[in-house]
């Protein structure tokens, strides 16, 4: 297949389109052989009929569905070949006949988003945060946090036990006219993690509680208030501490790194939270590297998408979100428009850094090959359908086939720019304790 842009007037594109006669003739084929499956002929077994007998009888219906088939899948091919991002559905027209053992011309007239030609990426000039070292107080602060997951709530008991942060306590609560002293709520035996003094509700008031106690006091019903009627009203709170259960951790030994699997002492375990660490880092080093070599190059080649493309590939990401169980079935349009919403910068940012992307491959020669996409279609196990003759055997081929092509465009493209990239890191590599107070 052939394709080249051969006029533009704005965000109109018209792309010329040649397929070569095997390119067509294998599609004859597969049409051929569907409609030889039902045509019995006289000297034949079923299913064996000649082409001849096939064309006799089916000719037009064969010649309509090879032209729909060539038609969609190569307009793909094409669009794609050009760098071009459609707004609205593509026009085709047919130059000339379509006629077996031939070649097979038309054009696609395209309403699209106008990329310009990509410039300033010869030398990528970018500042990315460095790669931190690991502290010995980085891994002990992963130590406590260990700890602090596979701790257990054991009931506390004695006359100094007192609510604090990190406990679980039952507690009866009743809220009561300020005046009158009628129960206007009673929540007898709540449970209340205390995790954070200042969010959790009653929490300021219960910390330093001791157990058993019981008191009345003047309160304040927070805004967040789970019924609206009591928001921000000054009533009198009731409580009385029935049962603190306090976090117990498990020591910090040998035993530990036995609980969690991964070494057999401590010092194994700092170890493998170490190595661990330092590949997060360099991950994350490599993904601030390349946003900061895309963000630059969205600098330096500023270009509007346009808003109907925008619209288009948040519709796609979102039908692909609901495909993969990420949003509810039974969404009403406002939660919708609300996931629409926050996810158009995102949208937006993975359209570009696409075009961009594409353009510079474009310009740089950057090809694939037929041996490169069999590859990774064979790795994925991802394959078309298994019967080759059926009707979108063809267009589905070509969207598996163009999906991992663009996959290993991008990928061959990126390791260009990564070669031209100059990074500078911009804070200290050590995560410096903080200082302690005097």
């Amino acid at each position: 297949m052939k394709a080249r842009i051969v006029s533009q007037d704005g965000k109109t594109q018209v792309v010329e389109v040649e397929l070569d006669s095997t390119e067509v003739d294998d599609e004859f084929k597969r049409a051929f052989n569907r409609y030889r499956k039902s045509l019995v002929v006289p000297g034949f077994r079923k299913g064996r009929a000649p082409d001849s007998a096939v064309r006799t009888k089916f000719g037009g219906r064969v010649k309509s569905e090879v032209r729909d088939s060539l038609l969609e899948a190569y307009t793909l091919w094409a669009l794609d070949a050009v760098n071009i991002h459609l707004l609205a559905a593509p026009k085709t027209e047919i130059d000339g006949e379509l006629k077996e053992g031939q070649p097979f011309r038309f054009t696609v007239t395209t309403e699209s988003n106008v990329v310009p030609k990509m410039r300033g990426y010869d030398k990528i000039e970018v500042e990315v945060p460095g790669v931190p070292d690991i502290t010995e107080q980085k891994l002990d602060e992963m130590i406590e946090d260990i700890r602090r997951r596979a701790a257990t709530l054991k009931p506390a008991e004695g006359p100094d036990v007192s609510v604090a942060e990190g406990d679980r306590i039952t507690v009866d609560v009743a809220f009561l006219g300020k005046e009158t002293d009628e129960v206007l709520i009673s929540a007898p035996n709540e449970a209340v993690d205390i995790q954070s003094a200042g969010t959790e509700l009653l929490g300021k008031v219960l910390l330093g509680r001791k157990l058993g106690a019981k008191e009345t006091f003047d309160y304040v019903v927070p805004e967040d208030f789970a019924d609206e009627s009591f928001r921000g009203k000054e009533i009198r709170a009731s409580l009385e501490v029935k049962e603190i259960k306090k976090l117990e951790l498990p020591p910090k030994d040998d035993s530990l790194a036995k609980m969690v699997g991964q070494a057999e002492t401590l010092e194994g375990l700092k170890a493998f939270l170490k190595e661990r660490l330092a590949e997060q880092h360099e991950k994350d080093y490599l993904s601030f590297k390349q946003d900061a070599m895309f963000g630059r190059l969205i600098e330096l080649n500023p270009f509007e998408l346009h808003h109907q493309l925008i619209i288009r590939r948040t519709s796609q990401t979102l039908r692909g979100m609901a495909e993969r169980g990420m949003i509810k079935k039974d969404v009403t349009q406002e939660e919708l428009s609300n996931v629409a919403n926050s996810i158009r910068p995102i949208v937006v940012q993975s359209v570009l850094k696409e075009i961009i992307t594409a353009q510079i491959a474009i310009q740089e020669n950057i090809t694939v090959s037929d041996e490169e996409i069999d590859e990774v279609l064979s790795e994925s196990g991802i394959e078309a359908q298994k019967d080759k003759n059926a009707s979108n055997y063809l267009v589905e081929r070509t969207r598996l086939r163009l999906s991992a092509c663009k996959s290993i465009m991008e990928r061959k493209t990126e390791a260009l720019l990564a070669k031209r990239l100059e990074v500078t890191d911009v804070q200290p590599k050590t995560e410096a304790a903080e200082p302690d107070e005097e």
